[in-house]
């Protein structure tokens, strides 16, 4: 049985990874507090039922996916930076 050799990461590889996912952290509590803040909204409004059944429109579904985008690119960003 021959030994899997392990690839490790280069210090500067650790350094990106370090950096995206305190990127990745940040982007998560934003929407945490953010989420959060709109339950107890809905809440006191009694409208946190519907939160449920909603079904975005093609325009709010096209925000979504542009929001989802910029995240992506976000992470890719720092993930993919190239020295200088």
């Amino acid at each position: 049985m021959s030994e899997r050799k392990r690839k490790a990461l280069t210090p500067d590889q650790l350094d990106t990874l370090g950096f995206a996912l305190m990127e990745m952290a940040k982007e998560l509590w934003i929407v945490k507090d953010r989420q959060i803040v709109t339950e107890a909204l809905l809440k006191e409004h009694n409208l946190l039922g519907d939160l449920d059944a909603y079904q975005p429109s093609p325009a709010m579904a096209a925000k979504l996916e542009a929001e989802r985008q910029r995240y992506l690119n976000s992470l890719a960003a720092v993930l993919f930076k190239t020295a200088d």
